[in-house]
């Protein structure tokens, strides 16, 4: 009667100790669903910003490439400007010289 007792005592641990293993597992298959949901939105946002500063490289390149080309252009209109200084004493000088050999 003991081992019967005893027996039935070790069934209704093992159905509960299963029922617990059952439960856990569930909770480790829900954990994974809910791990592999947010993997994913991460990656979306790893794509998301990586494209957003490929944009903002190019925008970047694009403002660079413009300042040096304004950089440029007043870089030649000082040259120009100096020239044209350069020229203009010339000329005066020339005209003094001229009035000289009178």
């Amino acid at each position: 009667r003991t081992m019967i007792h005893q027996s039935r005592s070790e069934a209704i641990e093992n159905e509960q100790q299963h029922e617990m293993r059952t439960v856990e597992l569930e909770r480790v298959r829900i954990d994974a669903v809910s791990n592999e949901a947010q993997l994913v939105r991460a990656k979306r946002q790893v794509s998301s910003l990586s494209s957003r500063l490929e944009a903002e490289k190019r925008c970047n390149a694009e403002s660079k490439d413009e300042y040096e080309s304004k950089l440029r252009e007043k870089d030649e209109h000082i040259i120009l400007e100096q020239q044209l200084a350069h020229d203009q004493r010339m000329k005066q000088q020339k005209e003094v010289d001229d009035l000289k050999i009178k």
